[in-house]
């Protein structure tokens, strides 16, 4: 199964007030993307904008479903490689003072893994996502491949927090858990030896309802 569409809310709760920036990227792109030209993907011609593979802006950022340039083609987003949002990936990286990127996904987008490279979207620890799709318009995530034959096209939507795990414990301060299937030194968990000032709840960077489709 190569594509996935969320059709209801990927979305942590947070009392931080966030306002919308961009990356200063391809104004084609709305700013948030790396313009690879026109392409045809499902039947449709859309803007190619590949994502940076780091998104830590401590801020909103908006991935829409169509350019606001003319000819206002929709948006194909690519991931090109493994997409970092936020920094909470770095070992010992702190519940109070990691990044607190949120990144918002507005319903229709299509965010597609490039074929040819380990592609995946990891919303690290302390960041968020904001994902709402509709069952008329719904978010899509998939390979860039138009068929979807292949096997191992994308890594999928990688979502990952401060609570503890028990697969990895450690009561030394010691940052241990490492993301398998990434790359080496992506880190999950720890909240409680990272920050004992905070309660095991606040340590917790999303408390997420996901919804999703498989087709």
């Amino acid at each position: 199964m190569k594509k996935v569409m969320a059709s209801v809310v990927l979305m942590a709760l947070a009392s931080v007030a966030y306002a919308d920036t961009n990356l200063g990227l391809d104004v084609a792109c709305n700013s948030n993307g790396t313009f690879q030209g026109v392409v045809t993907f499902n039947g449709t011609s859309y803007l190619r904008c590949d994502l940076p593979t780091s998104i830590a802006v401590n801020d909103t950022i908006v991935l829409a479903k169509n350019s606001d340039a003319l000819p206002f083609f929709p948006i194909v987003r690519a991931l090109p490689g493994i997409v970092v949002v936020g920094n909470g990936q770095l070992q010992n990286a702190k519940p109070s003072t990691a990044d607190k990127t949120l990144l918002k996904i507005e319903s229709g987008a299509q965010i597609v893994g490039a074929v040819s490279s380990n592609s995946a979207l990891v919303i690290t620890r302390g960041a968020r996502i904001d994902a709402r799709g509709t069952n008329s318009d719904p978010i899509v995530f998939s390979s860039i491949d138009d068929h979807m034959d292949g096997q191992r096209e994308w890594g999928g939507l990688i979502l990952v927090g401060y609570d503890e795990s028990n697969a990895c414990p450690s009561a030394n301060g010691q940052d241990l858990c490492e993301m398998d299937g990434i790359v080496a030194a992506y880190y999950y968990g720890g909240g409680r030896y990272l920050d004992e000032t905070m309660s095991r709840s606040a340590s917790t960077s999303a408390r997420t309802r996901i919804t999703v489709h498989f087709i």
